[in-house]
């Protein structure tokens, strides 16, 4: 009974060799064969098949690479959309917000048309030159006295200081105190629609409803939706395609042109009504003056809590009107 068993486990234990190096069960294992087995094996090991696997893992280390470099671009992408759309919306509302209108004074109140009936007892009581010499026009619509390069806005009813024009896309005056916030606003929306337009196009080319490059532009997008050979998915796509072009397209009109003239110092409104100003500070001073100390930092931030406006746009110093424009037309409106 013993022999059997000692002869049972040696099957046993040589089967399970055989199928452990891969050799034919029939052949007999000597402790030769099993030493030139494992020679074979080691020197198989340190040949062709170590080369296959060291291939494979430094293809399994590139493509991990890759996927790594994706993973980060993709986060980075994400801080950055994030960055961009909390900035535009900090901006959007600090232009909202931050008031142009003139304040009321202690001894200029909002209601001196209705404490003095005549207007020449006003003009008679009231200073109508500051100490630059430059002359404070009368508002007829707000019964007071208003700064120079201050105007009336008929749609939010008050005068603005330094009123450059009524936005209507923000629903508000564009003057002193907002446009420092109204141009940074202006530039991330072109980075925004620029991005965004480029990422629909993408998307629209992966999917099969364009045939040609003329499905991509909403009108024709919108016949062929009504002729059932689109899909509404991409007919609203190519809407929104041409929503951010045509936004893109403003802000850069609008960014550049604000940047242009703030930088010579004059406003939208005295370049349409033709009003002959010449500015005496430089443009690096012109800048100062609507953004403040360290003015590119309001192009990553809203700067106003840290660099404030030192001007109160009222009092120009750096200012003289022309001999061209009549000073009485100046501020008329």
């Amino acid at each position: 009974m013993m022999d059997a068993g000692l002869l049972t486990g040696e099957h046993f234990g040589r089967a399970a060799y055989q199928s452990g190096i891969g050799m034919d069960k029939s052949s007999p294992i000597t402790p030769r064969h099993s030493a030139s087995h494992n020679g074979t094996v080691q020197r198989s090991t340190r040949g062709g098949d170590f080369s296959s696997l060291k291939s494979g893992k430094s293809k399994l280390d590139l493509s991990d690479r890759n996927l790594s470099l994706m993973d980060k671009f993709k986060m980075h992408y994400q801080v950055l959309a994030c960055y961009v759309f909390a900035m535009g919306e900090a901006n959007w509302l600090s232009a909202i917000c931050y008031s142009n209108r003139l304040p009321d004074a202690r001894d200029r109140p909002s209601t001196l048309g209705q404490n003095f009936q005549k207007r020449e007892e006003l003009q008679r009581r009231l200073v109508k030159t500051d100490k630059n010499g430059l002359e404070w026009k009368f508002c007829d619509k707000c019964q007071r006295y208003k700064p120079p390069r201050t105007h009336h806005c008929d749609v939010c009813r008050a005068c603005i200081l330094r009123r450059d024009h009524h936005c209507f896309l923000i629903g508000t005056c564009i003057g002193h105190f907002n446009q420092r916030y109204f141009i940074p606003f202006c530039f991330l929306g072109i980075i925004t629609s620029v991005v965004g337009f480029c990422l629909t196009v993408v998307y629209l080319r992966s999917l099969p409803d364009g045939a040609f490059w003329g499905d991509y532009i909403f009108p024709w997008a919108l016949v062929k939706l009504l002729l059932g050979h689109v899909s509404w998915r991409f007919c609203l796509l190519t809407f929104h395609a041409m929503m951010l072009l045509v936004f893109g397209m403003m802000c850069v009109l609008y960014g550049l042109g604000q940047l242009s003239i703030v930088a010579m110092g004059i406003t939208l409104y005295e370049v349409a009504k033709k009003v002959d100003v010449k500015v005496t500070s430089s443009p690096a001073e012109n800048m100062r003056i609507v953004f403040g100390d360290y003015w590119l930092v309001n192009f990553l931030f809203p700067g106003q809590i840290l660099f404030k406006q030192r001007h109160d746009g009222m009092h120009w110093d750096n200012i003289k009107f022309g001999t061209s424009v009549p000073l009485d037309k100046v501020s008329v409106e």
